[in-house]
């Protein structure tokens, strides 16, 4: 299971991080189409200049254990591409409205060479509904290596901490083909209401902000590992429990990899998997 924590803003933020049981650093670049100057996106959180971000990224790989990932809503995929050439981070969470033939070219824009690049892409659930519901198919056709699910408001931005319903969002993993990632008010109380999401074979991890925040916007340790502990003990414990199989009647510890084995993203390190949980061969 996959932690990512978004909205760094600063080094010390990611020297925090750094020293905790986190896998992923979500950066923010090129929100609502901005390309320079931080601002304010919403309280607590800001964008990245051009030139911060390539040092904060910079920063980032220099742990060796947590990986950057841009997030973005730009549609220009040329700009796109500059920007992960320039600061080598092959991680891009495309949190806004890009069609499935930005993730083509994008995909295609890396030489076959080159560190290929890991598309996420972000799946609104409003009102029940998934917003991209019928181009589900299309960006897995057009190479989104993993999805991000996550609650929007009736009228406005996802990324601010919705709460997922559960239902809605397994309707909407159970159209996928590539794992996915659950965020939308992913707190330390909400592991267990989100257990049947945790046993679905396609969950892959959570992404986390303003849960990990205090007062003034900023990330405090003891919020980030609340977090942590929870979701990482209730995954272990989800699959090391064993269930009695509706087919054999016998108590069996489920597999969470499906029959038909989905490539994972990427540059994904392989989690640690309790006995009788082994990954299949992909």
């Amino acid at each position: 299971m996959r932690i990512k924590i978004c909205g760094a803003v600063r080094t010390a933020d990611v020297e925090l991080l750094a020293g905790m049981d986190v896998d992923l650093v979500g950066l923010r670049h090129g929100i609502g189409g901005a390309r320079g100057g931080l601002r304010t996106v919403h309280p607590g959180r800001s964008e990245l200049a051009a030139d911060a971000f390539l040092r904060l990224s910079a920063h980032v790989r220099a742990t060796r254990r947590l990986r950057p990932v841009l997030v973005t809503t730009v549609h220009d995929v040329a700009w796109l591409h500059d920007v992960l050439a320039r600061s080598r981070v092959r991680w891009v969470q495309l949190h806004g409205h890009q069609s499935p033939g930005a993730v083509r070219a994008l995909k295609s824009a890396f030489r076959p060479w080159e560190e290929p690049v890991t598309v996420v892409k972000v799946l609104r659930v409003r009102n029940g509904d998934c917003l991209e519901r019928a181009l589900v198919a299309d960006y897995e056709r057009a190479g989104v290596d993993l999805f991000l699910i996550d609650a929007e408001p009736g009228g406005g931005q996802s990324g601010q901490g919705q709460q997922s319903p559960t239902e809605p969002v397994l309707r909407v993993a159970d159209r996928l083909t590539r794992p996915f990632l659950l965020a939308g008010g992913t707190s330390a109380r909400r592991d267990t209401e989100l257990a049947p999401v945790v046993r679905h074979p396609l969950f892959h991890g959570i992404d986390v902000d303003g849960e990990t925040r205090v007062g003034n916007g900023g990330l405090h340790p003891e919020r980030i590992e609340a977090v942590r502990h929870a979701w990482r003990t209730h995954w272990v414990k989800e699959w090391m429990t064993p269930r009695r199989s509706a087919a054999t009647g016998r108590f069996e510890v489920a597999d969470p990899v499906p029959a038909a084995p989905v490539p994972l993203p990427y540059g994904v390190r392989v989690p640690f998997l309790p006995r009788g949980c082994a990954r299949q061969a992909v």
